[in-house]
């Protein structure tokens, strides 16, 4: 069993061995026709340059251009000396024109402050109106806060004055209805009183009666003279 697991370990080396190598000469043959097609495009590329000889023509070319510059330039320095004179005098107008407008609105800035000095005085006045009018609308609601105070003080008193008199009323309402009742239980116990004497006169009266025939009775039962023989027998 040991022999056929060292067989096969060694299988699996050298496969393992010569996989890398066919690897790497695959790798090396790949690189190796890179460099070459590389090197093809340098020889076709050394092929194709050329020098060309340098052609006079061009240099005539550029010499006339250099003349017709030299020309253009001297016209346009003239020009500019031209333009210069013409800028120098437009800046003069321009310099006057605007030392005028300067003192235009110097004037109009000495009266727009002459004008400002008056709306600032407007303003103050105007403040100090407006804080007077404060005061005045201050004193009018502590004014009408006092009003207001007392009315309400006065509803106060008079609800108090009402209410009190409502309740000397009820008092004096309720002093004659308790002397009423007083009245009524007074003449209540006296009637009352006054049956209770009369039952108990009558009471007394039929108690004498009842005793009165009692005793007449008896008296008569005793004092009656006895029946005779005859009746006897």
């Amino acid at each position: 069993m040991s022999l056929w697991r060292n067989a096969v370990w060694v299988v699996a080396a050298v496969t393992a061995m010569l996989y890398s190598a066919m690897n790497t000469f695959v790798k090396t043959d790949s690189q190796h026709e890179h460099v070459q097609e590389v090197m093809g495009r340098v020889r076709a590329a050394q092929i194709e340059i050329q020098v060309t000889p340098l052609n006079t023509s061009i240099v005539d070319h550029l010499r006339g251009k250099l003349s017709t510059w030299r020309d253009n330039w001297t016209a346009l320095l003239v020009l500019e000396e031209t333009n210069q004179k013409q800028i120098a005098s437009h800046w003069e107008r321009m310099k006057d024109d605007m030392l005028a407008n300067v003192a235009a609105k110097n004037n109009e800035l000495t009266q727009l402050r002459e004008s400002e000095r008056e709306l600032m005085q407007h303003l103050h006045e105007w403040r100090a109106l407006q804080h007077e009018i404060e005061v005045t609308t201050a004193d009018i609601a502590s004014i009408q806060a006092d009003i207001v105070r007392q009315r309400n003080e006065n509803a106060a008193l008079r609800r108090d004055a009402i209410a009190r008199g409502q309740a000397a009323v009820s008092r004096q309402a309720d002093m004659d209805e308790f002397r009423r009742i007083l009245t009524d239980e007074a003449t209540t116990a006296r009637d009352a009183a006054t049956f209770h004497r009369r039952v108990l006169t009558s009471i007394a009266v039929a108690g004498g009666i009842l005793s009165f025939g009692a005793v007449m009775i008896t008296l008569r039962a005793r004092w009656r003279p006895p029946p005779p023989a005859s009746r006897r027998q």
